[in-house]
């Protein structure tokens, strides 16, 4: 059994880890996945956000 990676992100100003999440973005055509990517677990009403040269952020999702 593998250990789940831990992420390093911003929530409200202070740096927290939180698990990884594979998303798989691509698959072929025998169903095996060609292209994924890694990201941290969100929460309810939360949304993620990438930064050029910091680590990301997470911010609460603005209702409309």
């Amino acid at each position: 059994m593998r250990t789940v990676p831990m992420m390093r992100v911003e929530v409200a100003g202070a740096i927290v880890t939180r698990p990884g999440v594979l998303d798989v973005l691509q698959y072929d055509s025998d169903g095996k996945p060609t292209i994924s990517r890694i990201r941290p677990q969100l929460q309810a009403d939360e949304m993620l956000v990438e930064r050029v040269g910091a680590i990301p952020a997470i911010v609460r999702r603005p209702y409309a």
